[in-house]
């Protein structure tokens, strides 16, 4: 190969890896775009002919129907989620909430949670020290 080739081809490779570097951070919102995008093309052409093919009309109600019954609904749970699991901490950081006391109960009440994890190899007396340990340490 001669010295021409080998540049080109470090050339391009070093190119091709700066670009990726440079779109990875917006992969997932294009996925994401491209998602909704496929999910509410039908809505789009029913839109688009409820409105007798005016285009910029019928885009912003088929993004006003997104924004209505995905995003702000995602938002919500995603609010709800971090709200609850920021309790679940709180509960646990003032002693308010054993987490040892679900693995007794585990133990006490599903024992076939408990051989099942026993002979997978999931030493329950562990798990609970860990857990303590981490509650402990918040």
């Amino acid at each position: 190969m001669n010295l021409q080739k080998t540049f080109f081809l470090a050339l391009l490779s070093s190119v091709s890896l700066a670009f990726i570097w440079l779109v990875s951070p917006f992969l997932m919102p294009v996925f994401w775009a491209a998602t909704l995008a496929i999910v509410f093309n039908p809505v789009q052409r029913r839109v688009a002919i409820w409105l007798r093919g005016h285009a910029t009309p019928g885009a912003l109600v088929t993004l006003t129907l997104i924004l209505l019954t995905v995003i702000v609904p995602s938002m919500l749970l995603i609010s709800a989620v971090a709200n609850e699991a920021s309790a679940l901490y709180q509960q646990i950081q003032d002693g308010e909430l054993d987490p040892t006391e679900a693995l007794d109960w585990v133990q006490s009440n599903l024992p076939v949670v408990s051989r099942y994890l026993t002979d997978i190899g999931v030493d329950l007396d562990d798990v609970r020290q860990n857990v303590s340990s981490f509650a402990v340490k918040g």
